[in-house]
């Protein structure tokens, strides 16, 4: 029992449920490797569990992330490929 990923592919969606409770908790995700990224990006970060967390304390992980995210994006040029910034030529 944990913490599972429950997606939606017809929607391109995924969040995080609780397997023990079948509560879904935190973000939406764009898809199911995303929110694989975020669980690791969490293990690094010192968080167990992150059923444990409060609301907000999740939120703020989840915006750091998606900081982190975008500037590996930018960093490695990858912006550039799926259009995601609109800055770089």
């Amino acid at each position: 029992m944990g913490v599972r990923i429950l997606a939606n592919e017809d929607a391109d969606m995924a969040c995080l449920y609780c397997s023990t409770t079948n509560w879904a908790f935190g973000p939406l995700f764009e898809s199911t490797i995303e929110a694989e990224r975020f669980l690791k990006y969490l293990e690094r970060e010192g968080v167990k569990d992150p059923r444990q967390l409060k609301d907000w304390t999740l939120e703020e992980h989840f915006h750091d992330f998606c900081a982190i995210e975008r500037k590996c994006y930018h960093d490695e040029g990858l912006c550039l490929k799926i259009d995601l910034c609109e800055n770089c030529e």
